[in-house]
């Protein structure tokens, strides 16, 4: 019952804030700078009326759910309180990075960082499972293999194959599952990316979404199916 209560009211706060930053506040960025590039090109731009605070609706409700659930899930895992709470603030990011870049193809910056920053401080605070090396090579690996892979498929389309906010979310999510969930979090993205690419059928697809899913499950399943750390040699 305690779980239960506590993973209800930490569901119902967190709801309040993803709602807010991944609807409200992007919407609101989002308007501010149509407003700019129509401003710097003399056209004019007709603002659409945003959802007040207080009307939540359909959107909140999907958002509390869903992290209910997965407080839910967290809170029978064996895990310590801070380690719990580390893991609501994962989730709770992962979530406003999902809807922003479902709905707009858009990674803000300020809330990768946050990501990042999260990441390390878990890290360093001696609570995660992961030691400084294995989460900063989670880090690096992933993100060093998909910039030389974008890099090539960039010079042969001649378009750009991906966003730096891929980069800062791929890094972010890297210290928080470490090197030795690596190989299960790319296999799981790419068939996410696959299928997704095969339902909709568009040559661009937000890649953050199949990242996002594929790092929830990843950092959820308490042990990796292959482990990397025995197959690469850290520096």
């Amino acid at each position: 019952m305690t779980s239960f209560m506590t993973s209800l009211f930490g569901a119902i706060f967190c709801a309040h804030v993803v709602y807010y930053f991944a609807f409200i506040y992007m919407d609101k960025m989002l308007q501010e700078h149509k407003f700019y590039c129509a401003e710097q090109i003399g056209a004019k731009y007709t603002s659409h009326l945003m959802l007040p605070s207080w009307k939540y609706g359909f959107h909140f409700l999907t958002v509390f759910i869903f992290l209910f659930s997965m407080f839910i899930v967290i809170s029978f895992i064996e895990l310590n309180t801070i380690t719990q709470f580390a893991y609501w603030v994962f989730i709770s990011l992962s979530t406003i990075l999902l809807i922003t870049d479902g709905r707009h193809l858009v990674l803000p910056e300020n809330f990768t960082i946050v990501l990042i920053l999260s990441g390390l401080i878990f890290t360093l605070s001696g609570r995660s499972k992961l030691t400084l090396t294995e989460s900063i090579n989670g880090a690096l690996y992933p993100v060093v293999f998909i910039f030389i892979i974008g890099s090539i498929v960039s010079v042969i389309k001649q378009t750009p194959s991906y966003g730096m906010g891929d980069n800062f979310l791929l890094f972010g999510i890297g210290l928080w599952i470490g090197i030795d969930k690596v190989f299960q979090f790319a296999v799981i993205s790419s068939v996410l990316a696959l299928c997704i690419a095969c339902i909709t059928r568009k040559r661009t697809i937000p890649l953050g979404v199949p990242m996002i899913v594929s790092s929830v499950v990843t950092l959820l399943v308490p042990a990796p199916f292959f482990s990397l750390s025995d197959n690469i040699h850290f520096w």
